[in-house]
């Protein structure tokens, strides 16, 4: 139908957002249930780090979606940490109106809303337009995130709020962003912000986007049903609370509490 996905942001973060969203509702809540706002990372620097390597991945394959060296290699590069740097501007924004404080899990949750977002468009937007995506992005996702909180869905790695809400977003402004100037390839057509002949571009993004969704639900219910005719989804709450997976599953433990130094 003429939908445009550049590095996959429809196929890869809708759907990973929707079977997220459909995964944390067969499974159910974890014992105890989660915070209101997000769940303290075990270890920040980590939690830093993994950011900084996946933010590093990212250039590989929205770059490497253009298949050669060139021109819109370094496009899709550019379009990439703009979007990013822009997403978790935002975030960081909303996080002090809203609590008083910016915070490093905040800001590289933003990171990867913008990440998510600008990946079907990394190839077919101008960099200004890059920037909007991602703006819109991190306050997309950080609402995304609080939404899937009050719907008493426990999605312990955010993934329907940052990856879901921003690939829908992302997939969306495509629509609407996409220019023949940027990439003139067979199949790229302008999207809405250039006239009235991009709302059949904004349609077709729409109908992916809704395609995507409704096979990633159907399709994680239907799979995680027949697996728990098979086998537990979850384990007993003695191991999940007092034991820990570690122990529960392996016999050992990943991280010793009373090693730690006073």
């Amino acid at each position: 139908m003429g939908a445009l996905d550049y590095a996959g942001g429809t196929v890869v973060h809708v759907t990973a957002g929707f079977s997220a969203l459909a995964a944390a509702w067969v499974v159910g809540r974890r014992h105890g249930g989660t915070p209101l706002y997000g769940s303290r990372p075990h270890d920040l620097r980590l939690s830093f780090f993994g950011a900084g390597l996946i933010w590093y991945g990212w250039f590989g394959f929205n770059a490497g979606s253009a298949l050669a060296a060139n021109c819109l290699a370094a496009l899709a590069s550019v379009n990439t940490h703009l979007a990013a740097c822009a997403a978790a501007v935002t975030w960081m924004a909303v996080d002090r109106l809203r609590h008083g404080k910016v915070t490093t899990v905040g800001a590289l949750s933003g990171v990867i809303a913008g990440l998510v977002a600008i990946t079907p468009a990394a190839g077919y937007v101008p960099p200004m337009a890059a920037i909007v995506i991602g703006l819109a992005a991190g306050l997309a996702a950080f609402y995304g995130v609080l939404f899937t909180r009050w719907l008493g869905l426990d999605d312990a790695l955010d993934v329907f709020g940052i990856h879901g809400v921003s690939g829908i977003l992302g997939a969306l402004l495509t629509g609407i962003f996409a220019t023949t100037a940027i990439n003139n390839d067979p199949g790229v057509v302008d999207g809405l912000a250039y006239g009235e002949h991009g709302i059949a571009l904004l349609l077709a993004q729409c109908i992916a986007v809704a395609a995507a969704a409704s096979v990633s639900v159907a399709g994680t219910v239907l799979v995680m049903r027949a697996t728990q005719i098979l086998i537990r989804l979850r384990v007993d709450p003695d191991e999940e609370i007092d034991k820990g997976l570690d122990h529960a599953l392996h016999g050992e433990n990943g991280l010793r509490l009373d090693s730690r130094p006073n």
